[in-house]
C-alpha cells in the first residue's frame, strides 16, 4: 500500500499535512448479512467523503457458511485473484452460536481453512473476520433444539449474541487475524438508543439502521479513522446516524489493539526534525517491520532504521521510505521543502502577493517586481514535477490558468533566474 503525505520543511519551521488518502482493496466473502443494503457500498460511500478510495467485491450467496465459501469455486476464484488488502470473512450467522463441538468442526475448522487459502493467493492481505449479532430476541428454534442439550444460549438476545462474539475473537486470536465487531457495536446502540432500529422485520437481517452500524465498524477498521468525523448519514436522520458513529468510535475506534487492527500488518511511517543547518532528522514509526530503505529525493539513500540526511540546497524533495517483512512492504512518501532563510527574506522585500488560496481556475499573483525585470513562476506538484511555467509579463498582476491540474496541494515558486523570491504551497480545489 501506498501513502503520500507532504510537508514545508523550512530552517526552524516544520510542519506536515495529509495530502492523499488510502485506496483499499477488500474481498466481502458472506451471506445476505453482508448484501442486504448493499453494506459494502456504504462503507465505501463514507470512505470516499473522506477522501479515501474502498474498491471492493463481493461473494454473498444468501445463508452461506463458511464451509460452502471454502467449496465454492466462485468464492476461491475471486480469493485467487490475488491483490486484495483485506479479505472479509462472515460465517452463517447461527453457526457461531453452536455447542462447541459443533463450532470446531464448522465454524473454526473452515475459518482456518479460508485463512490458508488467503494467505496463498495473497500473502500480505489480512483477515478480516466479520462480527455479526445475536438474533433481536433470541432464536426461539434453535433455543427449543439446544436447550435440552444443556445449550441455552440461543433463547435470548444476550446468551447469543455473547457466544458470537467469543467465536469471532476465538477465530481471530487462532488465526493472526482482525475482528470488525460489528455485533459488539450493535450492542452498545441496543443499550444506549433502544429507539434505534437496528433489525429488519424478521428480528434477524439488519435494517438500514443496522447496515449502517456494520458499515461504521468496517469503516473504522478498515482505514483506521474517527467515524465521527463521517458526514455521510447513508438513510438516517442525522441525530440517530450520529449516535451510531458514536457507538463505532467507542468499541472500535478507541480499542483498535483489543481487535487486533493493525497488529500484523506491516505499515511505513516516520516523522522529521531539523537539527542544525540544512541537516534533517528522521524517525522511523513503522509498524512490523524489519528493513528500511529511505530515498531522500536528492539521490542519496539509506538503509538506516532512524537516518540523518543533509542536503546542500534548497527546493523540494520527495523523501520516501519503504518498510518490509516477509516480502511484504509498505511505502508512505513526504513531500519536503528546504528553503534558506534568504529566501524568506527576499520574499519579504518582494512584496508578492496571491490569490485566492485555495484555487479553482485563476490564480492571481501581484507584486510591483514584474513591472521592472523578468521573473519565472513555476508550479511543481507533492513529486517535484513541474506542471506549470510561466514567463511573467511586465505587469504587476499576472494571471495563471490553473483549470486543468487536479485537485491536491501544489508548490509555486518565483524567480529571476539566479535566486528563488518567492516560494509558496497552494491548494487546488
Amino acid at each position: 500500500m501506498v501513502r503520500i503525505y507532504s510537508a514545508f520543511l523550512f530552517v526552524l519551521l516544520v510542519g506536515t499535512d495529509a495530502f492523499a488518502g488510502k485506496k483499499v482493496r477488500v474481498l466481502f466473502l458472506g451471506n445476505s448479512y453482508t448484501y442486504v443494503n448493499n453494506m459494502p457500498q456504504i462503507v465505501a460511500n463514507m470512505a470516499s467523503g473522506t477522501g479515501d478510495t474502498l474498491v471492493w467485491e463481493m461473494e454473498a450467496p444468501g445463508g452461506f457458511t463458511f464451509g460452502g465459501h471454502y467449496t465454492s469455486m466462485a468464492s476461491k476464484n475471486k480469493i485467487k485473484q490475488g491483490n486484495w488488502d483485506y479479505v472479509v470473512l462472515q460465517e452463517q450467522s447461527q453457526h457461531p452460536a453452536l455447542p462447541y463441538q459443533q463450532v470446531y468442526s464448522t465454524t473454526l475448522l473452515y475459518g482456518r481453512l479460508l485463512d490458508s487459502l488467503v494467505n496463498v493467493s495473497n500473502p500480505c492481505a489480512e483477515t478480516l473476520y466479520y462480527m455479526t449479532w445475536g438474533r433481536k430476541n433470541g432464536d426461539a428454534g434453535m433455543c427449543g433444539t439446544y436447550t435440552p442439550q444443556g445449550w441455552p444460549h440461543f433463547c435470548t438476545y444476550t446468551g447469543m449474541d455473547s457466544v458470537i462474539r467469543a467465536r469471532y475473537e476465538t477465530l481471530a486470536n487462532d488465526n493472526q487475524g482482525i475482528v470488525s465487531p460489528a455485533g459488539a457495536v450493535w450492542r452498545v446502540i441496543r443499550m444506549q438508543h433502544p429507539n434505534i432500529e437496528l433489525y429488519d422485520a424478521d428480528e434477524s437481517h439488519p435494517s438500514m439502521a443496522g447496515s449502517y452500524a456494520a458499515a461504521c465498524a468496517f469503516y473504522t477498521t478498515i482505514f483506521r479513522k474517527d467515524p465521527t468525523k463521517l458526514n455521510y448519514n447513508y438513510s438516517l436522520n442525522a441525530t440517530d446516524a450520529a449516535n451510531i458513529r458514536a457507538a463505532a468510535k467507542a468499541v472500535v475506534f478507541d480499542s483498535m489493539a483489543y481487535w487486533h487492527i493493525g497488529q500484523y500488518k506491516t505499515e511505513a511511517d516516520f516523522s522529521y526534525a531539523i537539527s542544525t543547518g540544512n541537516s534533517v532528522n528522521f524517525t522511523n514509526k513503522s509498524v512490523n517491520g524489519t528493513s528500511y530503505n529511505w530515498n531522500f529525493g536528492d539521490g542519496q539513500t539509506s538503509t538506516y532504521a532512524n537516518p540523518s540526511h543533509t542536503y546542500n540546497d534548497s527546493g523540494t524533495y520527495i523523501v520516501r521510505l519503504i518498510t518490509t517483512k516477509g516480502g511484504c512492504s509498505d511505502t508512505v512518501y513526504s513531500s519536503v521543502y528546504m528553503a534558506a532563510a534568504s529566501i524568506g527574506q527576499a520574499r519579504e522585500k518582494a512584496g508578492i502577493i496571491i490569490s485566492p488560496n485555495p484555487v479553482k481556475n485563476e490564480m492571481r499573483i501581484s507584486s510591483r517586481l514584474f513591472l521592472s525585470d523578468s521573473y519565472n513562476v513555476v508550479i511543481t506538484n507533492v513529486y517535484g514535477q513541474v506542471v506549470h511555467r510561466h514567463s511573467a509579463t511586465q505587469h504587476e498582476q499576472q494571471s495563471i490558468d490553473v483549470s486543468t491540474l487536479v485537485n491536491g496541494l501544489y508548490y509555486l515558486t518565483v524567480s529571476s533566474g539566479v535566486e528563488t523570491l518567492y516560494s509558496c504551497r497552494f491548494v487546488k480545489q
